[in-house]
This record gives structure tokens, sequence and C-alpha cells, in this order.
């Protein structure tokens, strides 16, 4: 973990905590995930959609369409998803769920 950048300031990763709380996923894409949540400088409410539609979108381009992202704090939901598609993070308390749906 960085303390201090180049420049003095300090880095995103310095206040910023990912936690894996549920997988079923190929490592790879799992660490797409987590790079791309960690790329924001924060998050809050207001970038949830703009971080969402971002990494599905990243992630339809790299490993193939049908994906699916939720970002947000509270949310509850039902769904059958496709076997090694299924990630749930959590960094500073906000949730993100990435999966594929079963066809």
């Amino acid at each position: 973990m960085r303390s201090k950048s180049e420049d003095g300031e300090k880095g995103i990763l310095d206040n910023m905590k990912l936690t894996v709380i549920h997988k079923d996923i190929q490592e790879d894409v799992q660490a797409f995930v987590a790079d791309a949540c960690l790329s924001y400088k924060e998050i809050v409410p207001e970038v949830y959609g703009k971080l969402a539609k971002g990494l599905k979108d990243s992630l339809d381009s790299k490993f193939k369409p049908g994906w699916n992202v939720i970002v947000g704090e509270n949310y509850t939901g039902s769904c059958s998803v496709a076997k090694n598609h299924f990630l749930e993070i959590s960094i500073c308390n906000i949730h993100v769920l990435v999966f594929k749906s079963q066809r």
C-alpha cells in the first residue's frame, strides 16, 4: 500500500479497503473488477451509476457481452447466475455485484 505518491498526495488506496464477500469467478476477471473500482478516487452515490455502467461496458468488451453490474449501499434482488461468473465485493462500505445471468 502506498502512503504518498511522488507528488506528495495520498494514494487512492490509502483510504480504500476492498473486501471480497462472495466469489465464483476467474482470477483475471476479479483482478480487472478490483482495479477498475480502485481507479475511482472516491466512491460516492453520485458516481455509482457511472461506475456500474463503465464497469459493465469494460467487462462486455474484454470478457464477452452479458455482464451485469450493481453498485450501491443497500439493495436486494434475486437472479440465476452463470457458473464461474459471480463476484461480490465491498469497497469503502459500498457493494459491487458483478455477474452474468444464465441463458
